[in-house]
């Protein structure tokens, strides 16, 4: 059986398994419709995945904090997070897995300061799993920083062919250590939504 392609999304993230798994932290596409979501979910994953059958998609994420008690505003926005969770679940070959969002307290300017906490651990997890069971051949990560790097440099000596979707500067380490790499650009963005 071929082995297929893994692939990470990240908008913050989004990865693709085995035959393109995806996986995301978006809050881009959460603010998108149902259907429009779906729609450019599927597409992106294909588009990413390059032919390769996907097995599985992974979108990493967090939902939205929620102070003891909510506020209305954070009901609601916690409310439209889960059904955008949801819409992704249903999604054939496609699972949300969830991190926190943690409050952290607030800035000189009085903004609120958040961290979101087991995304990019889950991601490095599943990542060097994956790749140690032999269960992939390559793996495409939508991303920009380098908190991925151990997850790909363990990657990579099992013979996984690392793929990076980026966007307009991605860190300089992470362009180094993947095999191949693509710019998101407003022309790709216009392919997954032809």
């Amino acid at each position: 059986m071929e082995k297929g392609c893994q692939r990470r999304f990240e908008f913050e993230t989004i990865r693709l398994e085995r035959r393109g798994q995806r996986r995301g932290t978006g809050t881009p596409l959460s603010h998108a419709g149902r259907e429009s979501a779906h729609i450019f979910c599927r597409g992106a994953v294909n588009r990413m995945a390059g032919g390769r059958e996907i097995l599985r998609s992974y979108f990493y994420d967090c939902e939205p904090y929620q102070s003891n008690p909510p506020t209305s505003e954070e009901n609601t926005r916690f409310g439209k997070a889960q059904r955008f969770h949801h819409a992704l679940d249903q999604i054939p070959r496609f699972q949300v897995r969830l991190g926190k969002l943690e409050f952290r307290g607030i800035d000189r300017q009085g903004n609120r300061i958040f961290h979101q906490k087991r995304v990019d651990i889950q991601m490095g997890v599943d990542l060097v799993l994956l790749a140690a069971k032999n269960l992939i051949s390559d793996a495409a990560i939508l991303a920009g920083d380098s908190d991925f790097l151990p997850a790909i440099e363990a990657a990579k000596p099992e013979g996984v062919v690392i793929h990076l979707f980026h966007g307009e500067r991605p860190h300089t380490d992470l362009v180094a250590k993947c095999d191949e790499r693509t710019k998101i650009d407003q022309s790709f963005i216009d392919s997954i939504l032809k």
